[in-house]
């Protein structure tokens, strides 16, 4: 019937998405090499600092494309709650790495040991080091911040075109909001809270204890 076949769908989409969560945790356990942080402007640590980061990078990446796809298939099970949790946490996935990237640390260049006397051309090799390294970074979490504001907005055009409110899709409106507060107001209207949706009976077991 038209009735089991949605419960079945939801528990799919349930299944799914939280076989989608673990990777979800496991994505974000994945974090920026402690090598950035360290002061040191020796060479043989400023290359090992961005070996470390370049293996990150393609770690978290490939964490983040697994995790995407697995939140995608629950997405075209087309069950509204958890279609609505799966592209918030694609849009959230991206923007924290596009977070990370935008505050990650700058590591200290080695200076080329013909600066090694002139304070003022060694400033100026920093400065422009840092200025070359922070635009890199920003190409790499612009695309991913992208990434994450259609996620979002994903997020809020399956909850209004199902007409269907809960917390994910509230989530996604402040997030966007944060994001760009001019392009994506907070709503102003008053909707039913989610706990307004058709409840069913759950089929109880067998008593197999008495007590």
């Amino acid at each position: 019937s038209r009735r089991r076949a949605a419960e079945l769908r939801q528990a799919v989409a349930s299944a799914r998405f939280h076989q989608a969560e673990e990777l979800f945790e496991a994505t974000l356990r994945i974090a920026l090499p402690r090598e950035l942080s360290s002061p040191s402007s020796d060479r043989r640590h400023a290359a090992r600092a961005l070996r470390a980061f370049a293996r990150y990078l393609d770690e978290k990446g490939r964490a983040l494309r697994a995790t995407t796809q697995a939140y995608r298939e629950v997405i075209l099970l087309k069950e509204p709650h958890h279609a609505i949790a799966a592209s918030a946490r694609i849009g959230q996935l991206h923007q924290e790495l596009a977070d990370a990237l935008y505050t990650a640390p700058v590591p200290q260049p080695p200076i080329p040991p013909a600066l090694a006397g002139n304070a003022a051309l060694r400033k100026e090799f920093v400065e422009t080091f840092r200025t070359q390294y922070c635009d890199g970074l920003g190409d790499k979490a612009g695309p991913l911040a992208e990434k994450a504001e259609e996620g979002l907005k994903a997020c809020l055009h399956t909850a209004r075109d199902l007409s269907w409110y809960n917390e994910w899709s509230r989530f996604c409106e402040a997030a966007l909001h944060e994001l760009k507060p001019a392009a994506y107001p907070l709503a102003a209207e008053i909707r039913a809270q989610p706990g307004y949706v058709s409840l069913r009976a759950d089929r109880a077991g067998p008593v197999t204890l008495l007590r």
